[in-house]
């Protein structure tokens, strides 16, 4: 995390919108960190924030759009995975294959919040099976959570980890570059004051075309990709002209 300034001034009652990068991460995975801020005329820090940021595995860029891996966890311990999905994939699967190694299952965490559970994989008692499969049609398109647990009571068959592979399969997607755009939303944007030169925020509002109410999903603004959280989008732009231009696409 880099701050785009490490020292601000502010007046009494009013505030700054302060620019924070991160670092470019290639390695899929959860990373936190916590930004803290500090009144130097007033004992400890006063502000603390922590910064959460995922990066997930893209899999319209894997191999037939598919993704596994393997792995072993202690006894009641879980490890989380995250999947980017694009718009206009059909199918979209998560396997989590224990066999005799131990006792696992899934929880599919979908970019909206529904979770889905599945049974237990691997040894017990009663409703034994090798793996269990979590399959979603027309999924929704972002970021999804999987997070693999592996049960508590694996000392009862004298086991101490759980070995599994998981693997997640998107079928069915086409690339947004064949497909000929539609009119998916309504795009309407608000800004501060421009000051050529200095950072200013533009929040873009996305609506439905239908409803018009505020829309969701992923778009690409200047070669980046945004979820849309509530119908809106933030971005911070330093503009060159008194006008600024932005290039969007879904």
């Amino acid at each position: 995390i880099k701050p785009a300034q490490y020292t601000i001034q502010l007046p009494s009652h009013g505030y700054r919108n302060l620019e924070i990068s991160y670092d470019q991460i290639d390695e899929p995975g959860l990373y936190s960190d916590l930004i803290l801020l500090d009144d130097i005329e007033t004992p400890g820090y006063d502000i603390s924030v922590i910064q959460t940021l995922v990066v997930p595995v893209q899999l319209q860029k894997e191999n037939g759009h598919k993704y596994a891996v393997d792995a072993d966890l202690p006894a009641g311990q879980m490890a989380r995975y995250y999947f980017y999905i694009p718009e206009r994939a059909e199918k979209l699967s998560f396997n989590l294959d224990v066999g005799e190694k131990g006792r696992g299952r899934l929880h599919v965490i979908a970019p909206g919040g529904d979770t889905e559970t599945s049974s237990y994989a691997g040894v017990g008692e009663i409703q034994v099976q090798p793996a269990v499969s979590l399959e979603f049609t027309r999924p929704e398109a972002g970021t999804w959570e999987v997070v693999v647990y592996s049960s508590a009571s694996l000392s009862d068959y004298k086991l101490k980890t759980t070995d599994y592979n998981l693997t997640a399969f998107m079928e069915g997607f086409k690339n947004p570059a064949s497909i000929p755009p539609d009119n998916k939303y309504l795009v309407t944007a608000i800004t501060e004051k421009i000051t050529i030169g200095e950072e200013s925020i533009v929040t873009l509002h996305f609506w439905d075309p239908d409803t018009k109410e505020p829309a969701g999903g992923v778009v690409a603004i200047e070669g980046r990709l945004y979820e849309i959280h509530n119908g809106m989008v933030q971005i911070p732009v330093i503009p060159e002209t008194e006008q600024i231009n932005l290039n969007i696409a879904w």
